[in-house]
């Protein structure tokens, strides 16, 4: 590993195989670090294989050397603030393969809600019943926060968009009743 720059808390390191460690071997050991700072995965290879080590790493982002610097400076700087950044061409893909996983998802689970948690099921419940987020905090005796984040995970094992789907599917899907 090489320490290439240091400004603003923001620290740039060069890896490759001229260096004795792979790029997936250095993110894993800086995101592990104690105090891990936001990794953005700077490459030559944008393809998916590549992209989909970088995501399950951890990274805060994924920039094509072929990109324009500006993009590399704003991603870089994003990255640094917290957020997350993609390179345009990286970013089609990503959003593609999103939408074919979302419409894979809709289709297995189209008649099965057993993928849901117990607790998972009782918030799907509610709303399903009409229930806003603060009635199902209250309720449940659960800071809105966590609701939020419990429906989150619903809406992903569920494959769907939104509270209206969510609850549609509980609907027609029959959700059974909690263990």
């Amino acid at each position: 590993m090489a320490e290439a720059a240091v400004a603003e808390g923001l620290s740039v390191r060069q890896f490759g195989e001229a260096l004795g460690m792979s790029k997936s071997h250095a993110g894993r050991e800086l995101l592990l670090e104690r105090h891990s700072p936001a990794v953005v995965m700077v490459t030559t290879f944008g393809d998916d294989a590549c992209v989909d080590a970088a995501v399950g790493l951890g990274v805060a982002g994924f920039l094509l050397k072929s990109g324009d610097p500006h993009e590399l400076v704003a991603g870089v700087r994003a990255a640094a603030r917290g957020g997350s950044c993609l390179s345009p061409e990286v970013a089609r893909h990503v959003l593609a393969d999103l939408r074919t996983a979302r419409a894979s998802s809709f289709s297995r689970s189209s008649s099965n809600l057993s993928c849901l948690t117990g607790r998972q099921r009782e918030l799907l419940e509610l709303l399903a019943g009409g229930r806003t987020n603060a009635e199902i905090a209250a309720e449940l005796h659960l800071s809105e926060g966590t609701v939020k984040w419990y429906l989150r995970d619903i809406f992903v094992r569920l494959g769907v968009r939104n509270r209206v789907e969510a609850a549609l599917a509980a609907h027609t899907r029959r959700l059974p009743p909690s263990p």
